[in-house]
């Protein structure tokens, strides 16, 4: 894919909640100063694919940083809360991926 325009780049991020969402569906409730982990993928309507849990295959996803929508490499990032997930504070220690 080559692209022509100036994209804004990252996908997949982590960051702390400022304004949570009075309307979420998650069942995690955001409270703000929240570290979440931003779900780069999600559909941008409701249709017969997110009823049954599969999003991913929706017609509709929006995916960051995949033109023409922009990343969210920037100081403030509007995302659905449904997928925003609580993630672990700064102090404790983050996963390494596996190692040889």
């Amino acid at each position: 894919m080559v692209s022509e325009d100036q994209d804004v780049l990252s996908s997949g991020d982590g960051r702390s909640c400022i304004e949570p969402s009075p309307t979420t569906l998650s069942k995690q409730e955001q409270k703000v100063g929240d570290r979440v982990a931003i779900e780069p993928g999600a559909p941008r309507e409701t249709d017969e694919f997110c009823k049954i849990g599969r999003y991913n295959l929706s017609p509709t996803i929006f995916f960051c940083a995949t033109p023409p929508d922009d990343g969210n490499l920037c100081r403030f990032y509007k995302h659905n809360a449904n997928f925003c997930y609580k993630s672990v504070p700064r102090a404790q220690p983050q996963p390494l991926g596996p190692l040889p």
